[in-house]
């Protein structure tokens, strides 16, 4: 027992250390990643613009990009295994894979990116720097993070850790992504539209994706380009709306009160994600007009409503419906100042009693750090992810129009990662609410459940619904 215990704890150490190691490593190389594409784009930074009139630009984005949300996604895991949410039942995912080996995907994902990045400027820096043709280094750099994800093995090159089962893990995932692909002729499970949710983040990787297609594969024309980014940027949409009438068609077959309701939240769904599809309409047509036209001036005027109108239509159904921040129960923070006050009271000398403030920072300070009443995160994550994710929401717009003229070029891969950061919380608050759906079901309640006394028979149980799990 004592060689299994020190053995077990040399493996705790060895995750810590390389989730440390990795996590600051990753972070001050994606730093250094997104300072050099900045400058890149001033003309007087001098080879190292050949970067953005090379078409290479594109090419990085999309895997930094790639980079960045496995990056999301390690960390996502890490926290909801630490809030004791059992994320692979929420997801319907298999349960061999861990957050170590997800940070471990894009830690090996990002380092071997950064490097072939360093490896360009150099050769841009100085020519014949690299024996092999230069034009090849962006290619790799966009084809060694797919390559990592889809390897047939538990474990690919450059990884420090797996685990079993990590390879079944990853093709799992792909063969769904297909079917999410396929929708509307796909069954929709929680897992379909998850992936499907995130893609509509993602819709300027799929454009730098096709454009790196164009570069290296297939001469593509300007204006077929700009028709085809076009089409990019609205197709993770097209997809989600195309789920949102698939289930309501299913919900009005099955009949029943709770598939009525279902339909009509699948209504509203999909008429969420046509005006989004309407939005990236309008701006591409606003990007084939002439700047000042009076005549088109109107498209103007209609994407500006628009925006707006998604911005706040999306916004509101995060919190109320993908969080079901308006059923949170907590003890209102008059009450909790007056339990604070008498506790005080209690332990302190008469003469200490009536400092001003004390009683009312550690009420405050209580009241933010309660749980809600079926809920696995403090009442401080729900607070700070509304105010995270209407800010984040501000870039939304302008990040999903293509040839978009409000902001210069080279602010997108900014706006990208604010975008994958509020999707990164949106995730986090969306699995943790399922969880808790999931858990008032399984204990028989239409709600997320409380420390309640129920009665069996002539006999009063008390019934325990703490989901936190070992």
């Amino acid at each position: 027992r004592r060689e299994l215990r020190a053995g077990y704890i040399d493996y705790v150490k060895r995750r810590s250390f390389i989730l440390g190691a990795g996590s600051g490593a990753s972070g001050i190389l994606w730093i250094c990643g997104m300072l050099t594409m900045y400058v890149a784009h001033d003309p007087t930074s001098g080879a190292i613009h050949k970067l953005v009139r090379g078409g290479y630009y594109d090419v990085f984005r999309a895997a930094f990009l790639i980079c960045f949300w496995q990056l999301m996604f390690g960390v996502l895991q890490f926290t909801w295994r630490r809030a004791g949410i059992d994320f692979n039942t929420a997801l319907g995912t298999p349960r061999a894979c861990c957050y170590t080996s997800s940070l471990t995907v894009a830690y090996s994902s990002l380092i071997g990116v950064i490097f072939l990045f360093v490896l360009f400027i150099m050769e841009l820096l100085s020519p014949g720097f690299f024996p092999t043709p230069s034009r090849v280094i962006p290619l790799f750099a966009l084809i060694f993070p797919v390559a990592l994800l889809l390897w047939p093995s538990d474990r690919p090159p450059m990884f420090f850790f797996t685990a079993p089962g990590d390879a079944a893990f990853r093709r799992f995932l792909t063969v769904e992504a297909f079917f999410v692909l396929a929708s509307p002729f796909s069954k929709v499970t929680f897992l379909r539209t998850f992936i499907a949710d995130i893609l509509c983040s993602m819709p300027k990787l799929l454009i730098d994706i096709t454009t790196s297609v164009c570069l290296y594969g297939a001469t593509c024309e300007a204006e077929f380009k700009g028709h085809l980014g076009a089409f990019l940027g609205a197709f993770p949409f097209c997809v989600r709306l195309a789920q949102s009438l698939r289930a309501a068609r299913d919900a009005a077959l099955e009949g029943g009160e709770e598939a009525s309701a279902s339909q009509k939240k699948n209504i509203l769904n999909a008429a969420k994600y046509s005006a989004s599809i309407l939005l990236v309409a309008v701006s591409f047509a606003k990007s084939k007009t002439t700047t000042g036209d009076a005549e088109f001036e109107w498209l103007s005027r209609a994407w500006l409503i628009l925006s707006v109108g998604c911005t706040l239509a999306n916004f509101t159904w995060d919190v109320v419906n993908d969080w079901n921040l308006g059923g949170l129960r907590v003890d209102s923070l008059d009450k909790i100042a007056k339990e604070a006050s008498r506790a005080r009271a209690a332990e302190l000398a008469p003469s200490q009693v009536s400092r001003p403030g004390s009683s009312a920072s550690l009420a405050l300070s209580t009241w933010l750090g309660q749980h809600p009443v079926g809920r696995a995160f403090p009442l401080w994550v729900y607070i700070g992810a509304v105010p995270l994710n209407a800010l984040l929401r501000f870039g939304w717009a302008i990040y999903v129009s293509p040839n978009q003229k409000v902001v210069a070029e080279h602010t997108v891969l900014l706006l990208a990662a604010a975008e994958l950061t509020r999707r990164a919380v949106w995730a986090l608050l969306r699995i943790e609410w399922e969880n808790s759906k999931r858990i008032a079901i399984v204990v028989g309640q239409a709600v997320p459940p409380t420390l309640q006394p129920v009665q069996e028979g002539s006999v009063e149980v008390e019934v325990n619904t703490t989901y936190h799990y070992n």
